[in-house]
């Protein structure tokens, strides 16, 4: 049965639209290592089986929402049950509000993963496919094999310090092991993971821009040859003919980045926002636990009291003295060293005499 021509046309081009969503697997291995920690964490943006990129299942919704639930028990059990090896008030109060706050971003992060912008953020993978085979670019395999060893080693590398900094934390601030806040530190690696990840994106761009730039370069020392070889061959018929369809890869390679990148704009700027409230956050609250250990550590209070006393002892004015010969005060030593070496200079002036 043949089908007609209408219908045929349809069917190729759905075909080929449905070709072009499919991702090359060194693309998808690319962000392998910060999808596979996302998807643990219920970070996951998308969900890639068979080489096509879709948004998150159902089944990973309900087990990110539940994560998340559990994060918020963790830091009610934190907040009122965990104790805490802090003495300051503040730095108790820095401590607690620092995990709540950065529960509830993270929370909000991962609802827009999951249930807000699923679409948008599977039509970004294809957008950078698209960009890739566009560009045709000699070596892409081997530059994104290249950020595929970057992007795991990134990511162990971070993954370790980030414990490391759980343990001592752990060590430091609590008096026993608290198991809400070893599960809150770790759900938080998610949101630096956010982080790496448009790193990711932003550095396979940034080498097709690179490549770009190259094929400009060379074509604008081609113009100058060939100005110079033969006036006004810029305008030339053979020439448009070598060099159309180079222009239009470009002209399609550069729309495409564009909007690459303003999907990335809509879809990180949260994140990117709610990781430098989280940086700030952090930071104000290891000030004022830094501040608090050394104000235990050196005793100020007592330290005062003793400036306090010596400055009594040099600044005293009430004085009194001893036949009009001696002033009783602080400097009283000096006044006796100063009459003996009088006496004493005159005794000798005498003798010799």
């Amino acid at each position: 049965m043949q089908l007609e021509p209408k219908k045929r046309t349809c069917l190729v081009n759905n075909m080929e639209e449905l070709s072009s969503e499919i991702l090359e697997k060194d693309l998808i291995k690319m962000f392998r290592p910060v999808h596979t920690l996302q998807s643990w964490l219920g970070f996951q943006r998308v969900k890639i089986k068979h080489r096509f990129v879709t948004a998150p299942s159902v089944y990973y919704q309900f087990y990110s929402s539940t994560i998340w639930l559990l994060s918020i028990i963790a830091t009610a059990d934190f907040v009122f049950y965990c104790e805490t090896n802090l003495q300051a008030l503040t730095s108790v109060v820095f401590l607690k509000y620092g995990f709540l706050v950065n529960v509830l971003i993270n929370a909000v992060s991962a609802w827009r993963n999951n249930f807000h912008n699923g679409n948008l953020n599977s039509q970004l993978y294809v957008k950078l496919q698209k960009i890739d085979r566009i560009f045709k670019m000699k070596g892409a395999a081997t530059s994104n094999q290249k950020m595929y060893s970057y992007s795991l080693t990134i990511t162990v590398i971070f993954v370790i310090l980030w414990f490391s900094c759980i343990l001592i934390l752990n060590d430091i601030a609590m008096k026993s092991l608290c198991p809400s806040v070893l599960f809150l530190q770790i759900m938080g690696v998610g949101s630096y993971m956010e982080i790496i990840l448009v790193s990711l994106m932003l550095k396979f761009l940034s080498l097709r821009l690179d490549h770009m730039n190259t094929i400009l370069e060379k074509a604008t020392k081609h113009f100058k040859n060939k100005l110079q070889a033969v006036k006004m061959s810029f305008f030339t018929k053979e020439f448009d003919q070598e060099k159309t369809k180079d222009y239009n890869e470009l002209a399609l390679g550069m729309h495409g980045i564009l909007d690459a990148l303003n999907d990335i704009i809509k879809l990180f700027q949260f994140p990117i926002l709610s990781f430098t409230c989280q940086v700030m956050i952090w930071d104000f609250t290891l000030m004022q636990n830094v501040v608090t250990a050394i104000k235990e550590k050196v005793c100020l209070h007592k330290m005062h009291m003793r400036a306090r006393q010596i400055l009594m002892l040099v600044e005293i004015k009430s004085t009194f003295a001893i036949y009009d010969v001696y002033t009783v005060d602080n400097r009283l030593p000096l006044h006796i060293f100063a009459i003996s070496a009088t006496y004493t200079i005159v005794l000798l002036q005498i003798a010799n005499l």
